[in-house]
């Protein structure tokens, strides 16, 4: 799982301000201290080959408010997966005791059972920026990818000013020695009553990045709390090499936070 921990903070979103829907908006984060909130995250794989559906559960605390910087804490308290693979099938359970679980299972918990039912730590600012690592309370440092929530590809830049409905911005993208290999462009779609509507593209340059992919999704945000309702994102990425049949892996991926 590449990107980790964030899904949440764009999730906490707040509007400034009461605005019909035609009217400009500003999207910042406006956490206060001890909030906190349950995530359910999907990933499903619709690879043929080894297809897999990983499901886990978390919560998430505001513990102190410094102006513009939140600092947070997560624990993932369960992991679940299914797939199927040329060893026979995985159908992973955190909660299972080690002694019942396969070998495929086994290695599968092996990545993770330190990163289960832990606290870790971290910083989220107003404008969305979110630190890449995480520390737990010994101050151990584990990096997203490390635990089990997928956030980070949910994780949404906000504009530097206001944005109307129609409006597009451009996110933090990523580059090696100069190159970008990650774009991202965000659209305010609709502002409802109650709801703000956001899309976005990412696109991966198959020359820098491992491997070609688009990437697109939806954030559906509270207006009154300002906070995450629900992100969508579906990816399909380009394993196919020059002169091979064409490889190609559809990824979906969910998240609802909830009080």
């Amino acid at each position: 799982m590449k990107k980790l921990f964030i899904l949440f903070f764009v999730a906490s979103c707040f509007i400034t301000c009461k605005n019909t829907s035609d009217e400009p908006i500003l999207l910042r984060i406006n956490l206060k201290k001890g909030e906190k909130f349950d995530i359910k995250y999907t990933l499903k794989s619709e690879d043929k080959k080894t297809p897999f559906t990983i499901e886990s559960k978390s919560k998430v605390w505001v513990d102190e408010v410094y102006g513009n910087i939140f600092k947070c804490r997560v624990n993932v308290l369960s992991l679940k997966m299914k797939s199927k693979t040329s060893d026979g099938e995985i159908n992973y359970n955190s909660s299972k005791k080690t002694e019942e679980m396969s070998l495929n299972e086994l290695s599968f918990h092996e990545k993770f059972k330190d990163n289960i039912n832990k606290d870790y730590l971290f910083e989220v600012n107003a404008k969305g920026g979110v630190s890449t690592t995480f520390t737990d309370e010994n101050g151990k440092y584990a990096y997203s990818d490390d635990i089990p929530v997928d956030l980070e590809g949910f994780f949404l830049d906000f504009p530097d000013k206001s944005v109307k409905p129609g409006e597009t911005w451009d996110g933090n993208g990523k580059s090696i020695n100069g190159n970008d290999y990650l774009k991202i462009t965000y659209t305010l779609e609709e502002i409802t009553k109650n709801k703000v509507i956001i899309s976005f593209v990412s696109v991966y340059n198959k020359l820098y990045a491992e491997s070609e992919a688009i990437e697109k999704g939806k954030y559906i945000i509270d207006k009154e709390k300002g906070r995450l309702i629900e992100v969508s994102l579906e990816t399909i990425q380009d394993l196919s090499k020059k002169g091979d049949v064409e490889n190609k892996i559809k990824l979906t991926q969910t998240m609802e936070v909830t009080d």
